[in-house]
């Protein structure tokens, strides 16, 4: 953004700027430029007058006043901002799937909302990705890069849990942008559910006097309830707060965990950092739209070779379904197509109308109002992101359609998230057509987890890959005791399978399935896991 020359990796790219001068689309700015950019950006509000948020300062070496926050030169800030420019939807080939050979490995991470420590965890398992470089500081070990071999596939749920939405989100849009071959981001619910933002917090009063209400909530508390019963004032930070805990599924301090990371990141941070946080990310008119930038590099369907991958699942009923039209797609493949097209139609839209305005029957609208819904249980059952493919905490086959729907498109894997189950990945194999279905959501692995970086931290120690080579998935990882677990599955030759990874995927007689496979005293023995209530 500033004009200069940034980066030397041969993938970069550079632009002309409209002030004539030349910019690497990954040039960073000096953490002095990107701390004076940040404070005029997030003091912007502060300008109509105070909130009286409590600051919380973190550095001692960079102390700001609330009316100026000149950087200090002794603070490092390693940024990823988010490109300037022309927006990734004007390159048309960023999401084009390679063609997959047996020499690729493509490694599946899912559902790390906002737990920077996953993330730091994930990569130094990885067998594709490397940190490269110096360290820099906050923003990680070196800059994170893909092996020419490799293929990264992000299954959705970005942020949220954690003090790492904005490193996370950052660092994975650069690294899509650096590699566009190589990373593919699936967008989940809790990505999604940022557009509502701009339209929710626009500060007209009948926002706050009679706010919106999602439709998919059977029985939503209202913003009064809310502020009387946590002793909270009638205002935006208040309702932020609102939509947070009580219709947005971040319920136990995802406004502080965010107010953390700002104050990591930048020296300090108030409540009115943190609202200014959420609404600049997913504006248009931004300098730095970085929550945006996200979901328009990202889609809601991928296939790679004879693998499909979706934040949620399928069911009979979005099987094919794309929203606006009236007949399904039989094939796959021209289904992800088109379902990815409407996203990005959708997508524009919000860009182009991001507040409330009303539609021409007199009802209340948005931009992107069918896209958000997509991603919420208001969308029913013909939605592939919200899905839970469990029943009384047991996994369930997919119905004779969606195996129908799969197999005469030659898909022989499904790869999903969204559901956490357990501190491993849940496979169920269908004996019929030979689809493997993978939900990778560990998310809830360990309750008791450490709570010392991150206060919502329920992972644990616990950590998965799924990883994809020639005909076979390898799942393995590590469970919250530090015990191995790994398996071999052949999705296209399954009764190659050796024992007993044979087994994981099916249910026993017991209507105990089997997970997955450890090795103790030696001997290799399956673990199984039964839901009860």
């Amino acid at each position: 953004p500033n004009g200069k020359i940034a980066g030397s990796s041969p993938a970069r790219r550079q632009q002309q700027l409209p002030n004539g001068k030349i910019a690497g689309i990954f040039g960073s700015p000096s953490s002095h430029e990107l701390l004076a950019q940040t404070s005029k950006r997030l003091h912007r509000r502060r300008s109509k007058g105070s909130v009286g948020a409590e600051e919380v300062q973190l550095n001692a070496r960079s102390p700001r006043t609330d009316n100026e926050r000149s950087p200090d030169p002794t603070y490092q800030d390693h940024s990823y901002p988010s490109p300037s420019g022309p927006s990734v939807r004007d390159n048309r080939d960023i999401n084009e799937p390679p063609m997959i050979t047996d020499e690729h490995i493509v490694e599946f991470i899912t559902d790390v909302e906002g737990n920077w420590e996953y993330l730091i965890n994930f990569v130094s398992q990885s067998k594709i990705l490397d940190w490269i470089g110096g360290p820099r500081g906050v923003w990680g070990p070196g800059e994170l890069a893909i092996h020419r071999n490799g293929i990264l596939v992000f299954g959705g749920d970005a942020p949220d849990k954690g003090p790492g939405d904005i490193r996370i989100i950052k660092i994975l849009t650069k690294l899509k942008l650096e590699y566009p071959s190589q990373v593919f981001i699936i967008l989940g619910n809790r990505d999604l559910m940022k557009m509502r933002f701009l339209a929710e917090l626009d500060e007209v009063d009948e926002n706050l006097d009679d706010p919106w209400l999602p439709t998919w909530e059977k029985q939503p508390r209202t913003l009064s309830d809310f502020l009387e019963k946590e002793g909270l004032e009638k205002n935006w930070i208040g309702k932020l707060r609102w939509m947070l805990e009580c219709n947005m599924g971040c319920q136990g301090g995802t406004f502080s965990t965010r107010k953390d990371e700002l104050a990591h990141l930048y020296g300090t941070a108030t409540d009115e950092d943190v609202l200014i946080s959420y609404t600049e990310s997913v504006n248009p008119a931004s300098e730095d739209p970085w929550m945006l930038e996200f979901l328009r590099i990202g889609v809601i369907a991928l296939v790679l070779g004879d693998t499909l991958f979706v934040h949620g699942g399928l069911q009979d009923e979005s099987a094919g379904h794309v929203p606006g039209c009236s007949s399904k797609y039989n094939k796959v493949q021209d289904w992800a197509t088109a379902l990815n097209a409407w996203k990005d139609r959708e997508l524009s839209e919000f860009e182009q109308i991001p507040y409330w305005t009303f539609d021409k029957h007199g009802k209340k609208t948005r931009g992107g109002a069918a896209l958000i819904q997509y991603g919420t249980p208001g969308a029913g059952k013909q939605t592939v992101i919200y899905y839970n493919p469990f029943d009384n905490g047991n996994p369930v086959k997919r119905t004779e359609k969606v195996r129908k729907f799969l197999d005469e498109s030659g898909i022989k894997c499904l790869i999903t998230g969204h559901q956490p189950h357990g501190q491993t990945p849940t496979v169920v194999r269908h004996m019929d057509t030979g689809l493997l279905a993978i939900t990778a959501d560990t998310s809830r692995s360990d309750s008791k987890g450490s709570k010392v970086f991150n206060p919502l931290n329920n992972r644990g120690l616990a950590i998965s890959i799924v990883r994809l080579q020639g005909d076979h998935v390898f799942i393995e990882g590590v469970s919250n005791d530090g015990e191995k677990h790994a398996c071999k599955l052949n999705r296209r030759h399954p009764s190659k399978d050796a024992m007993p990874d044979a087994l994981v995927g099916r249910q026993l007689i017991s209507n105990a399935w089997v997970k997955t496979v450890v090795e103790r005293n030696g001997e290799k023995m399956v673990i199984v896991a039964l839901g009860e209530g």
